[in-house]
């Protein structure tokens, strides 16, 4: 989640350069992959003592660097990458502590038996090195500085309101959005976003991260999550636009939601040379519901999908120069009775697309795409010479029962397929070439029947990709 500012790389290239070599007797090992609460380089964490890793890594197959172990460290906390390539910890210098401790070093506040570390507080930022020393007592070279930030720890830190659609019609998959002035150059721009539904957060027109279907599933009666963004990349001197696309995703009304639309609190603080501006969700944001609407009822034979009426969708909802004057303003809301905490791990992101095996008709005239492997996530589809208001549907299956010998016993519709009764819809605005892919929803499958087309899809017009987590491998 974590995207470096022009300075902040700048800054961070310096201290890396500044970074200690290795001196004459150090052992020739390197220390990499630093972690902060199993993260690297964490924004917004809400762990007040938080866990540090690293990893000794041999350098150049020097057979000195082998059979060796940690026998005492050194971690170095400062509030600044000047500071750090000063090798001054002014949040916390642990000394040299005996320990062969890498994983899940405890962040040493004023309570440990270590060498005490200042207390962190609400938007402290963390820069972090280490050194180690072997069992010669020989000491590595510094690191290279690695980052952490703390979160918004109390309430009263927020200044943002609870908002939600003033007025819903339908299942609302609402466009949020709030224009603003940056008189002055931004150093640094945090984005705090505290939601149960699905979002996805766009700043003057470029979404912001890579991440999907954030944030990360949670029992949204009991438990949502914040998420953190460094934005300062994507603003602007002058007027500005915050644009949030939501859908109701897990947070539906048997999860508690009882307004039929999302909930969401917003919150962006900007630090300048004159001090920090904030913009935080209220009754000034403006909303519209988007050509988005759920279809099922979010549950075991019943996850529906997504009907994209692509006439209803305003291409510029997200652009500083829209009108949005003639969008109700939003409701605000009392804070929802549930637990508030940081997303402690990365969202999940489409991998690489899986091309069609195979793609056949059927003889009700339906068209077949096999993607010849079962996958959980999303296909993109793309669509040509459709007319105004036509209806494309989609429905995607894992099993197709007419390649069985031996027939299923249930949950087969009427086209032979085991489809869950998963089920999107697209209606064409007629412009020529059309894409549609979920973006608040997904689906378990191999096969998606296609009806309404007017020829056979080629097979570079679909793709189907996996909706996962990002996890690195491990062994």
């Amino acid at each position: 989640m974590y995207n470096f500012t022009t300075s902040r790389l700048t800054a961070l290239l310096v201290a890396a350069l500044a970074v200690s070599s290795s001196p004459v007797g150090a052992f020739a090992a390197g220390l990499t992959n630093l972690r902060c609460e199993y993260l690297t380089d964490p924004l917004g964490i809400d762990v007040v003592k938080p866990r540090l890793s690293w990893v000794i890594e041999e350098r150049n197959q020097n057979p000195e660097s082998r059979n060796q172990k940690q026998t005492a460290y050194q971690v170095l906390v400062a509030s600044t990458l000047e500071l750090l390539a000063k090798d001054q910890g002014d949040l916390w210098d642990s000394g040299k502590v005996a320990s062969d401790q890498s994983i899940q070093v405890e962040y040493a506040g004023p309570s440990t038996s270590l060498r005490a570390g200042k207390p962190l507080a609400s938007r402290m930022e963390c820069h972090w090195k280490v050194r180690v020393w072997d069992q010669d007592g020989k000491a590595s070279g510094w690191s290279k500085p690695a980052f952490w930030s703390i979160g918004l720890l109390e309430p009263e830190d927020w200044n943002a309101k609870w908002i939600t659609h003033p007025d819903p019609k339908r299942l609302s998959h609402p466009w949020l959005r709030r224009t603003f002035e940056v008189k002055e150059g931004v150093k640094r721009a945090v984005m705090y976003i505290n939601a149960g539904s699905y979002y996805e957060l766009h700043i003057n027109g470029k979404k912001v991260s890579p991440y999907v279907l954030t944030p990360g599933v949670a029992k949204t009666d009991k438990r949502f999550h914040i998420n953190v963004y460094d934005v300062a990349s994507y603003l602007v001197k002058g007027k500005n636009c915050i644009a949030i696309w939501m859908g109701p995703g897990w947070h539906q009304g048997k999860m508690g939601n009882n307004y039929n639309a999302p909930i969401i609190r917003a919150e962006l603080i900007m630090d300048s040379p004159s001090g920090h501006a904030i913009v935080g969700t209220d009754s000034s944001w403006r909303v519209k519901e988007s050509c988005i609407t759920q279809i099922g009822g979010w549950a075991w034979n019943n996850f529906g999908g997504e009907h994209f009426d692509a006439r209803e969708f305003v291409p510029d909802w997200d652009q500083v120069d829209l009108n949005d004057s003639p969008w109700p303003g939003a409701r605000e809301i009392p804070a929802p009775n549930v637990l508030s905490s940081w997303q402690a791990c990365e969202s999940a992101r489409p991998g690489a697309p899986v091309q069609p095996t195979k793609i056949h008709q059927l003889k009700n005239g339906k068209w077949v795409i096999d993607f010849g492997r079962p996958l959980t996530g999303w296909m993109r589809l793309r669509m040509h010479d459709l007319k105004p208001g036509q209806e494309v549907k989609i429905s995607y299956a894992d099993v197709d029962d007419n390649d069985r010998a031996r027939k299923l016993a249930f949950m087969v519709n009427a086209d032979g397929f085991q489809d869950f009764h998963q089920n999107d819809v697209f209606i064409s605005a007629g412009n020529g070439a059309e894409t549609f892919c979920s973006r608040f929803n997904y689906h378990s499958f191999r096969y998606a029947v296609i009806s309404g087309l007017n020829r056979k899809p080629e097979m570079n017009d679909a793709e189907a990709m996996m909706i996962e987590p990002e996890l690195e491998s491990a062994g």
